[in-house]
């Protein structure tokens, strides 16, 4: 089984165009195409359904997850960004420790490979092994690509309220786009959950 989901992997990588871009800080991969959703009247990208379990077991499925602020951050061992900017991500499942706010941290590497590094690294995020299908078709950018890190916040409605390619901790020490977005959760937070039968009707 572990073998079958190694050759998996490997063929997927080899699949795929990966490059890093020191400039914006990012890694960049090349999925193959799928389409997107817009929400019904406010414009919205509505975010692509999914099913995962976490390493520790816990069931995560969007549509149970309705009435939660949803925080993704797509991530793997190997992207120096990605784990530079943890401890700060760590920050944020504190902060919003008490709200409704779920922290999900789908990435393409194994069970073992992420377990192992989990040993060594602390990662508050629910971390989600052998994502890849989640992370490149479900949720790539509009050029195409999936960026790693990404983050991607889905408001209570199931909606992407915001996506940001690329780290939230630049190198020179700027940490003004980690704060717009611990704002962007705040504001989501504290917005009321409107579910889908007591929106009103299109005119």
């Amino acid at each position: 089984m572990k073998l079958n989901i190694y050759l998996t992997v490997t063929a997927f990588l080899l699949a795929t165009t990966v490059s890093i871009n020191a400039q914006t800080e990012k890694t960049v991969v090349s999925p193959p195409n799928t389409a997107t959703v817009k929400a019904p009247m406010s414009g919205k990208t509505v975010a692509p359904a999914f099913n995962l379990t976490s390493l520790e077991g816990k069931k995560l499925e969007l549509a149970a997850l309705r009435g939660k602020v949803i925080v993704l951050n797509f991530w793997f061992t190997g992207c120096a960004p990605c784990v530079a900017e943890m401890p700060k991500l760590n920050e944020l499942v504190e902060k919003f420790k008490n709200e409704d706010v779920v922290f999900i941290a789908p990435t393409w590497d194994t069970e073992s490979v992420s377990q192992d590094f989990l040993k060594k690294t602390t990662f508050k995020y629910n971390v989600v092994a052998n994502a890849i299908n989640l992370i490149v078709r479900s949720y790539r950018d509009g050029t195409g690509n999936v960026a790693m890190p990404t983050q991607i916040i889905i408001d209570k409605e199931g909606n992407i309220e915001k996506r940001i390619t690329g780290s939230l901790l630049k190198t020179d020490g700027d940490t003004k786009q980690f704060e717009e977005f611990s704002d962007i959760i705040t504001r989501l937070v504290k917005k009321p959950y409107v579910k889908e039968t007591e929106k009103p009707s299109a005119p």
